[in-house]
Parts: C-alpha cells; sequence; structure tokens
C-alpha cells in the first residue's frame, strides 16, 4: 500500500468537496507529518472541517509519522508542514500531496513525483471510484475553492474527458 503524504491544505480542499473519505479507495494510506496534523485539527469550533479532520486522525483513517527535522532549516518560500511532507516522501518513501506550488517545485527537484488535490480527484474518476457525474460536481466546487487558473482546469479537463465520454456514452 502506498502512502499519500498530505499537506494541510489539499486534505482540506479534498474534505471540503466531500473526496477526503474515497481516497483510501485509491490503495493508499492517507499520512501526515504533526505539524500538518497540528493544523488540520486547529480550532474546530471555528472550521467544521476540523472536526471532521480530527474525528478521522482519531479513527486512523489518518495517519501521523512522526519525523524530527528540527535540525533542518525550512526554507523561506515553504510552510513547516509541506516541509515536513517532502522530508517524509524524501526519506521514508510516499507521495507527497501538495497544491503549494513552491513546495511542489521543491517536491519535484528531491527527484518526487507531486500530485495535487485535482490530480486526486482525477485519478478517483480514472479508477471509477466516482461518477462522471460526482467528478464534474466536486471539480466545479474544487475551481471555486482554490480559484484555479483558466489552464489547470482546461488541462484538467482534457485528462478527464475520455472518462467522462465512456462513462456517459455507455461505452465500456
Amino acid at each position: 500500500m502506498k502512502d499519500y503524504v498530505f499537506d494541510t491544505c489539499s486534505l482540506i480542499y479534498l474534505t471540503k468537496i466531500g473526496m477526503k473519505e474515497k481516497i483510501s479507495l485509491l490503495g493508499c494510506r492517507i499520512v501526515v507529518s504533526p505539524t500538518v496534523k497540528s493544523e488540520l485539527i486547529a480550532e474546530p469550533e471555528k472550521y467544521p472541517d476540523a472536526v471532521i479532520l480530527e474525528k478521522n486522525v482519531r479513527k486512523g483513517l489518518i495517519q501521523e509519522i512522526p519525523i524530527e527535522i528540527h535540525k533542518m532549516v525550512t526554507p523561506k518560500s515553504i510552510g513547516r508542514g509541506e516541509h515536513e511532507t517532502i522530508v517524509i516522501c524524501a526519506s521514508k518513501g510516499g507521495i507527497p500531496i501538495t497544491d503549494d506550488q513552491p513546495a511542489i517545485n521543491l517536491a519535484i527537484s528531491k527527484g518526487l513525483k507531486p500530485k495535487t488535490s485535482e490530480i486526486i480527484l482525477l485519478e478517483l474518476l480514472k479508477n471509477k471510484t466516482i461518477t462522471p457525474e460526482e467528478f464534474q460536481k466536486s471539480f466545479q466546487s474544487l475551481c471555486e475553492i482554490k480559484a484555479l487558473k483558466l489552464d489547470v482546469i482546461t488541462l484538467i479537463n482534457q485528462k478527464a474527458r475520455p472518462y467522462l465520454k465512456n462513462e456517459t456514452s455507455g461505452e465500456k
């Protein structure tokens, strides 16, 4: 089973669009660093998503991987949670899931292959974990939450098109 190592924002996005519960159906564990765990469950009285995520941590649906990086300097261009995510993937394996462009760049520079929340959504569609209708609705919500750029929207729609056509036209 592969580990998807999430930063805070990506896991919150997928929670907001109702897709976090389906991630494990891709055959992966949802893993977070200590900093990301703290950020996810902070201020549950203000953020309903924090309540959901805290329950998932308690149930073991989201697993924390301890990591000691106090001796490492976090690059100024990314947050501590993103840095821990990348360090975990580089040292222990796993796929970094981040929507933060500087973190994506750092992960790539370390030889990792990061994914974003829209790529996870596309994987759910490709694996028939969600229907074309669920994909379209969730992707629209994600576009609104993330304020995705037109070129990203166009690219994801192009990549989704074969899976949307096959399902909606009745082709197998």
